[in-house]
């Protein structure tokens, strides 16, 4: 049998929890790829691509519940393609999530003096 995957690190941008026909939940994560590169004129340029992974049935809650926007994730996909209004797309179905770095908090809670 035949597969298509991908595995996409980067930092979460999104979580979503939706619902679909019949009441099933589904997540949709959005993973933030940073990378750069150097021009022609020898200028560094920053860039952005977006993926956003499905997740399906109870593991959606479940994932919902614990993934934090900014964490480092690594996330295997399965990929395959859907029709969508007379043309093709690529859809990725999460299989496996690490998460390797949740992210900082900015400050440490500090207790008021009365």
């Amino acid at each position: 049998m035949s597969r298509a995957n991908a595995t996409i690190i980067g930092n979460v941008g999104k979580v979503d929890l939706k619902e679909g026909k019949g009441g099933s939940k589904f997540l949709v994560v959005s993973i933030a790829v940073n990378s750069s590169y150097k021009n022609e004129d020898g200028e560094r340029v920053e860039k952005t691509d977006w993926y956003s992974p499905l997740v399906f049935g109870k593991g959606a809650e479940k994932m919902a519940g614990y993934l934090k926007v900014g964490s480092l994730v690594k996330a295997d996909c399965n990929l395959s393609k859907v029709k969508k209004e007379d043309k093709e797309e690529i859809s990725l179905v999460l299989s496996n999530l690490d998460i390797l770095r949740f992210p900082k908090e900015d400050k440490e809670p500090q207790e008021e003096n009365s």
